[in-house]
């Protein structure tokens, strides 16, 4: 998932399941990848800040750059040039958000509940002046008036501009103060929303017969009041009940707590935005927000955009109907139950299906991915693809216990290129899902090129004695993804941090992690990856891991069904004026998936996509798997461990950054215009 720190800091975020290392029992060529010897190294990260420090320090530098900003519109005509208005411009924004984001970071990571209010009213502020600034027409005309010198600074200017006209710089006096009043309220809701799903402390209470069929490490990290387990309704909770609960309303009451956190508040905070986006497009000349948000990227207009969700849900609807009749089979025959099917049997049966047919359990194949061999392969596979070599250094303290920093250097030259954190502990008010934050973006600077510094920030279950911390292989083809993100933010070689890492069109932004999960379903990544708790040097079996290829299609038509209706529906509530935000989710996902949605669900509560950026976006998941799979199709030809591929793949698709389109970035690596041939050929569709 994309959302955004502050208007000029960028979280590149999704669902995203990883975790930490200890470098032992790794193969001898995984630990020359990885230094053996940690390094002391001075905090990248600050977390030490005194009560009012960081209100303080944000105050200070958004003050710096008001007094820059102000600086650039009030140069005198002769004293105007591009390195006077365009750079010194991309310099104050690029100095705003690096300061800042390392204050609005302790938002989302403190365990002090003091500096994390301070860093949720950093952000706020950010946010409001972020408007602001892309709302001054003084400074658009300036900056419309530079004169680039060569085609970087074109570039800049370009998408610099583009910023400034879709946050109605270019609107009459009157018009644009009502836009920049609007947008600030807007800025002010998603934190608002995010803040409600992150302080969210529901928990269901279940006896250990209503819990039937859960394994039993499940059972011992929870806690236990008047006699039950109070489960929280987190995504690893939510999913082991969701496919091993076997009676149907326990799974119905942690489907309804997963579905309505944020509850009513976060369904009235999405109804108010949902007004006031549609308000802002219509003063910008756009139909509706949709139209507004997709104007300028791969997609182009919200006409495509639907095209292209309907033909997928046409392509789907008979393999929907097929899956569809073999799940009420089951539940039939098997369960014993003449009841329809429900949208809280979909995960159960098909997960018991998968085990019966496939001869495929879960547990068993998570005992083949302890997470430091995991994270010890993944190392090993991308430093040979791409060339650099990762090592952990320390820091003499860290916003909590237990994180760990990581030091990324090129294989050849041995110069350090950047660092990233890893942060997996659970705790109280932490950032409750897993996303990749980019705190210090790269950039050229008068000192040489300043060394991206990113986050890992994640919650998964800790080790169940006597077994490590194990993953699912879902879950390693989610760190595979996301470690990629991290890739993209780190290896970027771009000169102006508003283009670089993954600031890139959000139609692409994730193509590039998409393509890398194919390294999982090959027995070439796995060798890599896997090795039995017991014994790391025993491998996934061959035979295990044809089962799982066969099985990787059996459900294609729910879960990309799934990824549909959260499309449709993000369309549909961004193209009307008047819309019932629940019962629109309920109508597409019963025309899409011919079921009925989870009663009392209030889906959009939680869906925190919705505010977070990828509003009128969501599409994009799915938009970016064609060129992903399109990308990987030079890989499947060459060699997933092609070295040479891997080059290309690092700096024509990760440095570059957004410096050039997409689409010609797609046919520098292809040596040819994009197709959707890959795209439906792996579905067989």
């Amino acid at each position: 998932m994309l959302c955004f720190q502050g208007s000029f800091g960028k979280i590149l975020a999704t669902l995203l399941v990883l975790v930490g290392v200890e470098f032992f029992g790794c193969s001898k060529k995984a630990e020359e990848k990885v230094a053996p010897v940690p390094v002391v190294k001075p905090n990248l990260i600050r977390s030490d800040y005194k009560p009012n420090e960081i209100r303080k320090l944000c105050r200070e530098a958004i003050l710096k750059n008001k007094t820059s900003l102000d600086e650039i519109v009030d140069l005198d005509e002769d004293e105007q040039s591009t390195d006077s208005t365009l750079l010194a411009f991309e310099t104050a924004m690029a100095n705003l958000s690096d300061e800042t984001g390392l204050l609005t970071f302790m938002f989302y990571v403190s365990p002090d509940e003091n500096l994390r209010n301070e860093g949720e009213a950093c952000e706020r502020k950010v946010e409001s002046y972020g408007v602001t600034v892309s709302s001054r027409s003084d400074l658009y005309q300036v900056l419309k008036n530079s004169k680039p010198r060569n085609k970087n600074e074109e570039r800049l200017q370009s998408e610099t501009l583009k910023d400034f006209v879709k946050n109605g710089a270019q609107l009459n006096d009157a018009d644009r103060k009502t836009f920049t009043e609007l947008n600030q309220t807007l800025a002010s809701l998603k934190v608002d929303f995010e803040a409600n799903i992150k302080n969210d402390h529901t928990t269901v209470l279940f006896t250990k017969i209503e819990l039937a069929g859960l394994p039993e490490g499940f059972f011992k990290p929870l806690e236990r009041k008047d006699g039950k387990y109070s489960v929280k309704p987190s995504a690893p909770n939510y999913v082991q009940i969701m496919e091993n609960a076997s009676l149907s309303e326990t799974r119905k009451q942690m489907a309804l707590a997963f579905r309505n956190k944020g509850q009513m508040k976060n369904i009235e905070i999405l109804q108010q935005a949902l007004g006031l986006r549609q308000k802002m497009a219509k003063l910008l000349g756009f139909k509706n927000w949709a139209d507004y948000k997709i104007n300028g990227r791969m997609a182009k207009d919200s006409e495509n955009v639907l095209k292209f969700l309907n033909d997928l849900a046409s392509r789907f609807s008979k393999k929907m109907e097929e899956e569809k009749k073999r799940l009420l089979l089951y539940k039939r025959s098997l369960m014993k139950d003449e009841g329809e099917l429900q949208s809280y049997d979909l995960g159960y049966i098909n997960y018991q299906i998968k085990k019966e047919n496939f001869d495929l359990d879960d547990e068993v194949i998570r005992e083949y991915f302890p997470t430091d061999v995991v994270l010890a392969g993944l190392f090993d596979i991308y430093s040979n693809l791409l060339g650099v070599r990762f090592s952990e250094v320390k820091e003499k303290t860290s916003w909590a216990p237990n994180v760990k920093l990581y030091e990324i250097k090129d294989a050849e030259t041995r110069a350090v290129l950047a660092h990233f954190y890893l942060d997996f502990d659970p705790r109280d008010g932490k950032y409750s899902h897993f996303a990749a934050f980019p705190v210090v973006s790269g950039r050229v600077t008068p000192h040489g090129y300043q060394k991206p510094v990113s986050a890992i920030v994640g919650n998964f279950n800790p080790p169940e004695d006597p077994k490590p911390s194990l993953l699912s292989h879902e879950e390693v083809e989610t760190l595979f993804h996301e470690f990629g993100h991290i890739m993209h933010q780190t290896l970027t070689k771009a000169p102006y941090a508003s283009l670089s890492g993954s600031s890139v069109d959000r139609n692409f932004v994730e193509a590039p992690s998409q393509m890398l999960e194919e390294w999982v379903w090959s027995e070439q990544g796995l060798s890599k990856l896997s090795g039995h708790y017991l014994d790391h040097t025993k491998k996934l079996p061959t035979e295990l891991l044809n089962k799982m290829i066969k099985a990787r299609d059996f459900n294609y038509g729910t879960s990309y069904s799934t990824q549909i209706i959260y499309a449709l529906y993000d369309m549909e509530i961004h193209s009307s004026d008047d819309v019932n935000i629940v019962e629109s989710f309920n109508s597409i996902y019963k025309r899409v998936m011919g079921i009925p949605a989870l009663p009392g669900n209030h889906f959009a509560s939680s869906f925190g996509h919705l505010m977070g950026g990828y509003e009128a976006g969501y599409y994009g998941y799915l938009w970016s798997k064609v060129s992903a799979l399109d990308l990987f199709s030079r890989f499947e030809k060459e060699g997933l461990l092609n070295p040479k591929t891997g080059q290309d793949y690092r700096k024509i698709i990760l440095e570059q950054g957004g410096m050039v389109d997409p689409e010609d970035i797609i046919a520098q690596f292809l040596g040819r215009k994009q197709t959707s041939e890959a795209f439906y050929k792996s579905l067989g569709i």
